[in-house]
């Protein structure tokens, strides 16, 4: 307590050193580290005093760390080859149906420009973009919906989402373009 948490020198773990690939997000779940790269995903178990690598998985890493959710129980994420779920014991792209065909008919899911997030009270996932585009994935009906309209205005960046006290997702938005003026949303 109330110190920095520090790694021994024998208590650590090389997961693909040299790859090559630029570690983007790491994000935790329970006993599991995931380590995102640009091109795969390690997912790593810490349950023991020895941690092993779980889990490789090409074409499932991040390009943009603010392209990973994490959430209470699982974490969310995109790229441009899909939108992915893990729940600690099985990883599922929620942007295939059943016969395993895309449920989108172009990847209108990815841009390096958008944010994911997330309503716990709703249980409903949101990816965004700036060109005031949303999808929204419910994970009690495991169903996607595709809107047009958010409260974005005009085509200015604007922040990852954030969960205020209220429960509702919020962001900031540049509202000039010379990025001095932001607002509230």
């Amino acid at each position: 307590p109330n110190q920095f948490d520090y790694f021994e020198e024998n208590g650590f773990i090389d997961v693909e050193i040299e790859d090559g690939d630029d570690i983007v997000r790491l994000a935790s779940l329970g006993q599991k580290l995931l380590e995102f790269k640009k091109r795969v995903l390690y997912i790593i178990n810490v349950s023991r005093n020895i941690e092993y690598l779980e889990g490789t998985y090409n074409f499932k890493g991040c390009e943009k760390d603010y392209h990973v959710y994490e959430g209470e129980g699982f974490i969310a994420w995109f790229n441009k080859n899909g939108v992915f779920f893990y729940d600690g014991q099985q990883l599922t792209d929620i942007a295939l149906n059943e016969s395993g065909q895309s449920i989108f008919a172009n990847n209108s899911f990815y841009n390096d420009n958008h944010v994911i997030g997330y309503l716990p009270k709703t249980k409903e996932l949101f990816i965004a973009n700036k060109d005031n585009t949303i999808l929204k994935y419910d994970l009690k009906s495991q169903s996607w919906t595709e809107g047009n309209a958010f409260g974005v205005t005009g085509s200015r960046a604007f922040t990852n989402f954030v969960l205020n006290n209220n429960e509702s997702l919020t962001y900031y938005q540049q509202i000039d373009a010379s990025g001095e003026k932001i607002e509230f949303r």
